[in-house]
């Protein structure tokens, strides 16, 4: 039987590097690994992360509960790929996500564990400030030669002694240096002899990859769990995926102490409630879930966790009875997650449905069957990529559609359900297709592709968008079966008596859309 995620419990160092700096002279303590300006004890109860990324940027929130012997300065260490942006996060985050993986019924499926020449400055502070109860100081390396004489002045302005040496903190840095890592984080605040929460810092940054920096546990030494709060475009461990691509980095996780929990949708305004620094952060047509990695094992990690998430997949991962990682419980889907797992599925390969049905589970089917859902409902990606095609044509096409708006162009939310019969010249199955998926229409708001065209906008209600007078739609785009030819219709209204209407034939060439003839005009 799955667990539970509850982030109460189970959270252990991993992230920082520490240095534990005196408030008074004469402190004595065991040194945990970790690197100290005078020996002091230091726990580190739980690391919470929570990890947004859009695929161009992440969010990193950090929050840890630390305790010491004596009233302490702890100063952590994190390395970024790029300079991040520092903001105190406000309100209890972590509550409000322990509250959305009981909600969204995330559950975990237990895997195995795991026993210079420059003369520029050598260290640039980019933001040296105090936000909350840190301090935080953002510095690029310039020159890594000079940086531990950096770190020296750094103590020595701070009246900080340091008392043990600095071969622990330079072979990390180093190594962080060696990989093209030039900003780094110093987080600093005050630690009591008991337990606190410190108040989480998030950190924005550009990184095309997920990342979190593990090495810098390695430091801390001995074992402990990681726990990985993800909300992205997508989630982890889709077994079906796994096995028809054979994607042997899930593997290499199971086998070395990750394990995954299921994962659920999120919705705007989830994220917005959760942090509002956030609002924003997707992109359209981004479907977004919640999921929670864990590790269990030794500090010894070879290398950060850097993960390129840009073919995950958009849609849920539910743990079943005959899942191939585990045997639990049943999950059971959304609808609004069996549309996403069916559109995903679908823009892969049309035919999804006819080749792929007998082997969909029970409650999928069950819902295909009271739905009467179909890979013909859900917009295909393609199909944007045709309208793109109408509306900035490239310069081969040899057709003029006198009247239609181009370059930058905002379609109606609406498809327009226009049907035609017998039109000359047209294959028959293309035309079959075209007017199937015109019966009805369709809200284009609901199937925007990921990463679409930035001159083509979908009206969001009946306001007016400056530099996009008048009203601009299409219908459903048509193919033939071997998807080289479409069909679409196209107007535009500019007044109460002045429009333009068009039945476009397109064709495609290297791997992009032409039009190439109009079949049916109406101006007016």
């Amino acid at each position: 039987m799955a667990q539970r995620f509850n982030l109460r419990y189970g959270f252990w160092p991993f992230l920082a590097l520490i240095f534990i700096l005196p408030v008074w002279p004469g402190l004595e303590a065991a040194d945990k690994c970790a690197f100290s300006a005078s020996p002091v004890g230091l726990t580190q109860d739980s690391q919470k992360a929570i990890i947004f990324h859009n695929k161009q940027e992440e969010i990193l929130v950090l929050a840890t509960e630390l305790r010491a012997e004596k009233e302490t300065v702890v100063l952590e260490f994190i390395p970024f790929p790029s300079e991040p942006q520092v903001f105190l996060v406000k309100g209890p985050i972590l509550e409000k996500v322990n509250e959305l993986l009981k909600k969204k019924d995330i559950q975990e499926l237990l895997g195995p564990n795991k026993g210079g020449g420059s003369q520029a400055s050598p260290v640039e502070i980019k933001l040296s400030q105090k936000i909350g109860l840190h301090e935080v100081t953002v510095v690029e390396i310039k020159r890594p030669a000079e940086f531990e004489n950096w770190v020296r002045e750094f103590f020595r302005q701070r009246k900080m002694p340091l008392k043990n040496r600095m071969e622990g903190l330079l072979a990390n840095a180093r190594d962080y240096l060696d990989r093209g890592f030039r900003y780094f984080v110093f987080d600093s605040v005050v630690v009591g002899n008991n337990t606190r929460m410190v108040e989480p810092l998030g950190y924005r940054f550009k990184s095309a990859e997920l990342y979190y920096p593990l090495k810098t546990s390695n430091l801390i030494g001995g074992s402990g769990k990681v726990d990985l709060i993800l909300i992205l475009p997508g989630s982890f461990f889709v077994e079906e995926l796994i096995i028809e691509k054979q994607d042997h980095r899930y593997f290499n996780l199971l086998t070395s102490g990750w394990s995954a929990s299921s994962s659920s949708k999120m919705y705007p305004k989830e994220i917005e409630e959760l942090l509002p620094e956030a609002a924003g952060f997707f992109r359209p047509g981004q479907k977004i879930y919640l999921q929670l990695l864990r590790y269990e094992g030794n500090y010894d990690f070879e290398d950060d966790w850097r993960w390129d998430i840009s073919a995950l997949p958009p849609y849920a991962f539910k743990l079943s009875l005959d899942s191939f990682l585990g045997q639990v419980q049943e999950q059971k889907m959304t609808e609004d997650e069996m549309k996403d797992y069916l559109q995903a599925r679908c823009a892969e390969n049309p035919n999804f449905l006819q080749e792929r049905r007998m082997f969909l589970n029970d409650m999928m089917l069950g819902y295909l069957l009271t739905s009467g859902l179909s890979c013909e409902d859900f917009v295909h990606p393609e199909e944007f990529q045709v309208y793109r095609a109408i509306f900035n044509p490239p310069q081969l096409s040899p057709v003029r559609l006198d009247g239609l708006p181009t370059g930058f162009v905002v379609l109606e939310d609406l498809t327009r359900d226009k049907r035609f019969e017998n039109i000359k010249g047209v294959d028959k199955a293309l035309l079959e297709n075209y007017n199937s998926k015109n019966k009805r229409q369709y809200r284009l708001s609901e199937f925007l592709p990921e990463g679409m065209d930035e001159n083509l906008r979908i009206r969001e209600g009946e306001g007016e968008i400056p530099l996009s007078p008048g009203r601009t739609y299409v219908s459903r785009v048509g193919f033939n079966p071997g998807r080289t030819a479409a069909l679409v219709f196209v107007s535009h209204v500019a007044g109460p008596e002045m429009g333009a209407g068009y039945l476009v034939l397109l064709e495609k060439h290297h791997g992009g859309w032409i039009p190439v003839s109009i079949l049916s005009s109406e101006i007016y």
